[in-house]
């Protein structure tokens, strides 16, 4: 027992002293019962000297299998400022840690850990405790066991901020560990974040020393554990899957909780005292969950451009856009296009337009008109007014300026600079398939289309075609195009950061599609 356990004139002691309470009215009637009242003891303390190598035996085999998981099951893991939360947590500290993060799946805690540095999945000490819902983990006594040892807190859904749940959780705060929460209380697999439930903001109110606050975002789980599916077995991809993990900036509720208590030690009135938490409550919740929801964006604009940065701005934000029009979230492209308002400078900004405007109309070639009109007028909705002012206001592509003998030579050329040896073979093979096709692709997509080099070149028109062709999936093309980009004149380097602006917008479109960003 530590030794606050014994001291009376503590917070910390009259919480212990709750929570010992609570622990001995659970119920003993069954086996099933005692075992869970056994291990929800355990976990008060955590003392025994058997426990911790037990718990780091379930700790580091758990997450080095979910970081197993992650590297095969998934295409790709990308994984940003995750240094904010381990440094936090390796530190010499005086003050607990808590984690909060957005909840897709009854994967997402412990598969989120498995990106964790392999070097703290086998210390307790740097591993979370967190909370997980006591009707889905502990069934019987061997889960109780597993489960206890794992460091889950068992929590009864509908049972409130002040169920047993929260006082353990409230225990290992005033022992400085790292509690992590789920603070929307369910799984979410929409688009728009939940109300945060206030046990979080309890804990962070009534521990002794307030915790140091962390927010994380991930996506990728939806997909892999879709709700409703008949059998609950992951839909692991490791041809398609991406898994993204952000972690925020640290926050310090400290002088908010402290002026909480100072106001509510002049306070009387039990009923008075009882609004005035839940106000503090609800605003803490309220600013977790503003900072979760800024999270969710902050990272985006970003990531693209730390991925992209082998490709100059204005050509690495119109990939982006032919990415986001083939995802089909034009939201995001409304949202990049604002950024680039402020953020460049105004000549930058017209050529930005001009490039993702044409990229746009040439990849209807690849993801069609439907999505390349929504995105137009999602980049041209928001465009800064001075801007638009300076665009061409007269089609570029006059029919009558190209004869057909001209357009169907400029198509070749650009149809074999793209395929070279295999040129020819695929030509015969799609028209056998229908004459019709070929003509319509050689002369009116490769030939008036997409050989058109007055805004867009051809090495570029390639890098902007992997950028549209990663969302809708189709590994042939995609390898045909990489191959022409590099024989048109792209770098491995530019190629490489094509792919991933564009595997950085699959990474958010699921999760923000319908969002303003």
């Amino acid at each position: 027992m530590d030794s606050d356990s014994d001291d009376t004139h503590t917070v910390a002691s009259q919480q212990y002293r709750r929570t010992k309470k609570l622990i001995s009215q659970l119920p003993r009637s069954t086996w099933q019962e005692r075992s869970y009242a056994f291990w929800v003891a355990q976990q008060l303390e955590a003392n025994e000297p058997w426990w911790r190598p037990l718990s780091a035996m379930v700790l580091g085999a758990t997450t080095t299998a979910m970081s197993m998981v992650l590297h095969l099951g998934f295409r790709r893991v990308l994984v940003e400022d995750l240094h904010k939360l381990t440094d936090v947590i390796e530190s010499e500290r005086s003050r607990a840690v808590v984690t909060v993060a957005n909840h897709e799946s009854t994967m997402d805690d412990p598969i989120i850990w498995g990106a964790m540095p392999a070097r703290m999945r086998w210390r307790p000490d740097c591993t979370r405790w967190t909370l997980g819902a006591r009707e889905m983990l502990y069934k019987n006594p061997a889960f109780n066991a597993f489960f206890a040892l794992g460091q889950t807190i068992p929590t009864v859904r509908g049972d409130g901020i002040y169920q047993l749940t929260v006082e353990i959780g409230l225990r290992k705060l005033n022992q400085n560990k790292w509690v992590h929460v789920f603070p929307e209380g369910k799984i979410n697999q929409g688009a728009q974040l939940l109300r945060f439930k206030w046990g979080v903001s309890r804990m962070l109110m009534e521990a002794e020393r307030t915790p140091i606050v962390i927010p994380m975002f991930f996506s990728g789980m939806r997909e892999v554990m879709p709700l409703h599916q008949r059998l609950p077995l992951p839909r692991l991809n490791p041809f398609e899957r991406i898994f993204y993990i952000r972690v925020g900036d640290p926050i310090d509720f400290t002088e908010q909780v402290d002026q909480w208590r100072t106001a509510r030690a002049k306070i009387k009135s039990l009923d008075d005292a009882a609004r005035l938490d839940e106000q503090v409550r609800i605003r803490i919740a309220s600013q977790l969950w503003d900072a979760m929801s800024a999270l969710t964006k902050l990272g985006y604009i970003q990531k693209l451009d730390s991925v992209g940065s082998a490709i100059g701005p204005p050509l690495r934000y119109a990939i982006a856009v032919t990415a986001m029009a083939s995802a089909n979230v034009p939201g995001h492209i409304s949202a990049l296009t604002k950024h680039c308002n402020l953020a460049l400078s105004k000549d930058e900004l017209y050529r930005y337009t001009e490039l993702s405007r044409e990229s746009l109309l040439k990849m209807i070639a690849t993801i069609g008109a439907p999505r390349v009109i929504n995105g137009t007028a999602a980049l041209m909705d928001v465009l800064d007014e001075s801007v638009k002012k300076m665009l061409p206001t007269l089609c570029r592509r006059n029919r009558e300026e190209n004869n057909y003998e001209t357009v169907h030579q400029r198509g070749m050329e650009l149809w074999r600079g793209v395929y070279s040896k295999q040129a020819d073979k695929l030509e015969s093979k799609i028209h056998a398939w229908y004459p019709d096709l070929i003509e319509v692709i050689q002369i009116d997509l490769y030939g008036r289309l997409l050989s058109d080099t007055r805004v867009l070149d051809e090495k570029s028109t390639e890098l902007c075609t992997i950028g549209s062709l990663i969302p809708i999936n189709v590994p042939a093309q995609l390898k045909s195009h990489v191959l022409g980009a590099g024989r048109l004149g792209a770098t491995d380097d530019e190629i490489a950061a094509a792919t991933a602006l564009a595997e950085t917008v699959c990474a958010h479109a699921n999760d923000m599609a319908h969002q303003s960003l």
